[in-house]
This record gives structure tokens, C-alpha cells and sequence, in this order.
């Protein structure tokens, strides 16, 4: 065969992604007409395509002697250079591309995915957004976009740049799970999960698509399901450290700590273990021992580059591991660390306003107006008040009866909040619009959300919902179910407050990284349960943690009889219970009662004034 007729073969062998003959007809072609440019070209594509790099590499340099003006050389040469972690050779050539060709939209799109990799965030999304402006048709780089600013915690943005992507691209899985990374953050679960299935349909040898999915599922309390999918991960890939980590952290909740323990061993002998993996270790603590051994390896992390993301988790972690062994100066420096970090805007007054505006909408004269569902199931049951108040405790206990069933966090009422507005054919929302309220529109919301209860158990007498911010909404609950049962839990504010600023909350909590602003938020609770005290009717049962933690028996006793059943001895072995509580504080309802949470803020009290002035001088209503 002559060359021509060799390098037509070759072609259309390429262009019908036969890779591996067309790289032995291309390396013909090269050996035989050492400066035919398009065959070198064509030969370190399919190279790259079939995993040989080092050939591709050649390829692409010989290309780029030939003729040092060729802007798709430089991008096939960086994305060699970037597979194998030559991050220096990959700048040198993309700079060097875009000296020849400065408006290219790909090399100023891997400009952004190098200073992405190197750390250099405000640099990366600048070349991402003028490689944008370059070119907006290119999926891929509206992908790393939205990847990026998920990774920065900016939801609402790096999902306008996924969504783009998807519009070019419907296909692209990896755009699909990315979206549904950000609407996990925005505690949007269910599209969420419907983004990390497409992902798996598209690509199920990927193993982060099985272990995405599984997150979700776990996050909606389907352990089983979940535990599959990490399972599935781990199989397609047994070297995925993260499915590993994710089916660890689940044997942790499931209280199989000593299997997650001999899982994640070898990820931990490596000489410095990835921060996911240190992340892990931690969680899985529960000695001094360990505890020691976590804080090595969290601090060994942190010597390296680690996402903005990660870094955060680590800090926290740390907080914990130094609390833990009673070092309390580097824990709350830590813990400092982690919510400066973390820190989104929170604006007292707007807060303020918000508050005023449930207390306005549900006066004592409206609500005596407003029309009530008619619903006389005594099934609903919410449990609430601050979060770390003692919620998840609550809970424990009523689910330790035969006849109730823990339902845990639900968003149920959320949903009916925001579509109450159109129900009432209102364009004021909610709460302005509850002045509208009908009949009709009540008694649908009732019994649709009462439907729901019933699929999580129908036979139970008493169904929970334990969403610590439904006291923003009890006006409604009153509206809505006339005999539910409201249990509020209550600790002491600098104990609450300390607790929340030691966890990492979502974006819906701002105020929890700022020790002011949490003394601020706090007492704007404080008033609107006041409010509800006195304008309602229906009875709330205080449950408070510290007289709980002192008379656990009697608290108990009283707290069953409130929700109107009969005793049963196994409400006081809530710890023994079977059941999977997906909170953070899924270690304390596994133990019997105990008091040191209670002043622990005294340890901490000398890193506490904004936090103690924001407490005594509260934003008045």
C-alpha cells in the first residue's frame, strides 16, 4: 500500500474511532513521511485515546517542531501533560499556545483547569469565563465552571453554568453528576438524585456515579440502597478511596465502626493519607488513642494542597479530635478557623424583619379568624427548637416505643409554605399570604401531607418530624393538624450556640459561623417562642436538655404521656435501639443519658464575648 493510500486507510479508520488500527497505519505513516503534520497529529490523538501517552506526547511535540503555530498541538500536548501530573510543562505549553493564539477558547479553557489544579481559584474562574466569552458553545468548560463554584460554595452560580452545559451537551454525565452535587448543597435531594441516576446511566463503569447516588440515597435514610451503591462503586473500581470513605462513614452511622475501622486501614498507612481519607479516620475515633492518631493525620493533610471545601471539613474535624482530648484553645482555634472559612452573610435586621413578619401574619386576632383543616388524626408529631437543642435526643426516645415512628428531618412543611401562595392565587408569599387562607386550601395541605406520613409507617400511632426550624412555622402546624403533638426542645443558650457553631451547617443557617450573629439569631427564637406561647392555644411541651440530662426517668415519663401513650420501659434504652439517625448527633443517642455536654461552654468561655454581648443584648421586636 503507498503512502497515500496508507494515511486514507488510516484516516478513515481514525474518524470511525478504530484507535488501535489506525495507530498502527499512523505510526506507518509518520515512519515513512517524517513530516506529514496532519499524520503526527492524528497519530498522538489516537495515541492519547488508547492510553498511550508517552507516544502521544511525541506525537504532539514533533507536530509542534514542525510547525509551532498549531493551536489544537498545544491542546492535545497540555492534556497529555495534565494526565500525567506535569503541571509546570503543561503552563509552559498553554502559555505558549496562547502566544500564537491568544483568542483560542480551549487553551484559555485548560489555563482555568491548571490554575484550578495549582490552587489558584480567582485566576481559574477568570480564564474559565473568558474562555466562556471566547466561546460559549463549549460544554465542557460551562462544566468546570460550575464544577468550580460548587467547590467555592456558590450554589446558585455554578448551577446557571451546569444547566448551560447541559443545554449544549444533554448527555454530558459529568455535568449531571456536578448538578447534582450543588443541589445536594441546596437541599434539593430529590432532583438531586434524579441528576446522579442519569450520571449512572450514562456512564456505570464510573465508580463516583454509583457513589454519588449512594450518598443521596443515604442522605433520604435508605441506608440499604445506599450501602448497594457504595458496594457497586467499589466493584467497578476497588481503588475508588472516596467509595471507600462513603461506605465507612455509613458502617459508622450504622454502628459497624470496627468493620469501617478494617476498611479504611490501608488507605491509612499510605505516608500521607488524602484528606477524604483522614476525614474518615477521624469519624471513626472513639479513643484517645485514635483521636491522637486522627489529629496526625488531619494535620499532615493540611501540609499539602487541599480544596477550599475539604479544608474546612479537616478544621472541623480537628476541633473535634482536640475536644476531644480536652485541648480546648487549638480546638476552638480550629473550629474559629473552619467557620471564618466558611462564613456566608447573615443580616440581623433582615432576620428581625422575618421574624416580625411571622408574628404579625399569625396575630392573635388572624389566627382566631383563620380556618383550621379538618383533621383529627393525632399521627403528626413535631419535635423542634433550635438546632443541637436536643431534638435528635427527643426523638430517640419517642421512637424507642412500639407505636411511634421516627420520620427525622422532613422538608414537608417547606413545600406546603411555598406552594400556599398559588393555592391562595396570592403574589404576596408566605406568611403575608396566609390571610387568605381557605378551607379548602388548608384541607388539602393536610391530607396530602398526612398521606405522606402514612407511606413512612401506617400503622403507627405517632409519626415524628424532627425539623429543628419548624418553629418558625407552628401557627401553621396549629392551622394544620389541630391535635398534633409539638415538643420543644431547650438547652441553655451558650451551651446551643456553642454546639452549632462546632458543626458545619448548610447555607440555609448563615448565622452559624459567626459567634455574634448566633447570639443575635438565638434570641430572635427565644421571642418568637414566646410569641407562640402566648397567642396559641394549643399546648407545647417544653422538654429542656438540662433537666432531662438531671431526672432522665421523670423527663421521659412525662414526655410519653404528653403525646398522649402508654408507657413502655424501652423509651428509657433509647440507646439500644436499632434505629439509623442521620444527624449529627447520631453518636450521643447511641449512649445512655450523659452530662457533659451540659456547661460545656465554660471551657470555651474565654473565646466567648461577641457570642455572651450578643446574648444579653438581643434585637428587640
Amino acid at each position: 500500500m503507498n503512502n497515500r493510500a496508507l494515511k486514507q486507510r488510516a484516516t478513515s479508520l481514525f474518524h470511525a474511532q478504530d484507535y488501535t488500527a489506525a495507530c498502527g497505519l499512523l505510526s506507518q505513516c509518520c515512519e515513512q513521511t517524517p513530516g506529514d503534520i496532519e499524520a503526527w497529529y492524528l497519530f498522538g490523538v489516537a495515541s492519547a485515546m488508547l492510553g498511550h501517552l508517552g507516544n502521544a506526547e511525541t506525537a504532539c511535540r514533533r507536530v509542534l517542531k514542525l510547525n509551532p503555530a498549531i493551536p489544537g498541538a498545544y491542546v492535545n500536548l497540555v492534556n497529555v501533560l495534565l494526565m500525567t501530573d506535569r503541571v509546570p510543562e503543561a503552563v509552559d505549553a498553554c502559555l505558549k499556545g496562547l502566544e500564537c493564539a491568544p483568542k483560542n477558547a480551549q487553551l484559555k479553557s485548560l489555563l482555568g483547569t491548571i490554575r484550578w489544579r495549582e490552587g489558584k481559584i480567582p485566576e481559574a474562574i477568570s480564564e474559565f469565563e473568558a474562555a466562556i466569552a471566547l466561546d460559549p458553545d463549549q460544554a465542557e468548560t460551562q462544566n468546570n465552571l460550575g464544577a468550580l463554584l460548587w467547590e467555592q460554595r456558590r450554589f446558585e452560580e455554578a448551577a446557571i453554568y451546569l444547566q448551560r452545559a447541559l443545554s449544549l451537551a444533554p448527555e454530558y454525565a459529568d455535568a449531571h453528576a456536578n448538578l447534582g452535587n450543588v443541589l445536594t448543597e441546596m437541599d434539593r435531594t430529590d432532583e438531586a438524585i434524579h441528576c446522579y441516576r442519569k450520571a449512572l446511566q450514562l456512564r456505570p463503569e464510573l465508580s463516583k456515579n454509583h457513589c454519588n447516588l449512594g450518598k443521596a440515597l443515604q442522605t433520604q435514610g435508605d441506608d440499604s440502597a445506599a450501602m448497594t451503591c457504595f458496594d457497586a462503586a467499589i466493584r467497578t473500581n476497588p481503588a475508588d478511596v472516596e467509595a471507600i470513605i462513603a461506605k465507612c462513614e455509613l458502617l459508622e452511622v450504622m454502628n459497624r465502626a470496627d468493620e469501617g475501622r478494617e476498611l479504611i486501614a490501608p488507605l491509612m498507612k499510605r505516608k500521607t493519607p488524602s484528606a477524604k481519607a483522614a476525614l474518615a479516620y477521624a469519624k471513626l475515633a472513639s479513643d484517645q488513642q485514635t483521636r491522637y492518631q486522627a489529629i496526625e493525620y488531619l494535620e499532615s493533610v493540611l501540609h499539602g494542597y487541599v480544596p477550599p471545601r475539604e479544608q474546612v471539613d479537616i478544621h472541623f474535624a480537628l476541633g473535634d479530635m482536640y475536644d476531644g482530648i480536652e485541648e480546648y484553645d487549638s480546638a476552638f482555634r480550629h473550629y474559629r478557623i473552619g467557620n471564618e472559612a466558611d462564613s456566608r452573610p447573615f443580616d440581623p435586621e433582615k432576620a428581625k424583619f422575618s421574624v416580625s413578619n411571622i408574628m404579625q401574619s399569625f396575630c392573635k386576632q388572624t389566627l382566631g379568624s383563620l380556618p383550621r383543616a379538618e383533621c383529627d388524626s393525632e399521627a403528626p408529631m413535631f419535635i423542634l427548637g433550635m438546632p443541637r437543642s436536643g431534638t435528635s435526643l427527643a426523638e430517640q426516645i419517642l421512637a424507642s416505643h412500639s407505636d411511634v415512628h421516627g420520620g427525622g428531618e422532613l422538608d414537608w412543611l417547606c413545600s406546603i409554605t411555598g406552594r400556599l401562595p398559588a393555592l391562595l392565587g396570592s403574589s404576596q408569599p408566605y406568611p403575608g399570604c396566609i390571610r387568605l387562607l381557605t378551607a379548602q386550601a388548608i384541607n388539602t395541605c393536610a391530607h396530602e401531607h398526612l398521606d405522606r406520613l402514612r407511606t413512612l409507617a401506617p400503622q403507627a400511632q405517632r409519626i415524628s418530624d424532627k425539623t429543628p426550624m419548624n418553629f418558625l412555622d407552628i401557627g401553621l402546624i396549629t392551622l394544620l393538624f389541630p391535635k398534633a403533638r409539638i415538643v420543644h426542645c431547650r438547652r441553655d443558650a451558650r451551651d446551643n450556640c456553642l454546639s452549632i457553631y462546632f458543626h458545619r451547617f448548610n447555607a440555609h443557617h448563615a448565622y452559624a459561623t459567626d459567634l455574634r450573629s448566633l447570639g443575635l439569631f438565638y434570641g430572635l427564637y427565644e421571642q418568637l417562642m414566646q410569641y407562640w406561647e402566648n397567642v396559641l392555644t394549643t399546648e407545647i411541651f417544653r422538654m429542656g436538655y438540662e433537666e432531662t440530662v438531671a431526672k432522665p426517668e421523670d423527663m421521659t415519663r412525662d414526655l410519653i404521656a404528653f403525646v398522649g401513650l402508654e408507657w413502655q420501659e424501652a423509651c428509657l434504652r433509647f440507646y439500644d435501639s436499632r434505629r439509623i439517625v442521620h444527624t449529627p448527633s447520631y453518636k450521643q443517642v447511641r449512649q445512655p443519658i450523659y452530662s457533659r455536654s451540659v456547661w460545656r461552654w465554660k471551657h470555651y468561655e474565654q473565646h466567648l464575648d461577641p457570642l455572651l454581648e450578643a446574648l444579653a443584648r438581643p434585637l428587640k421586636i
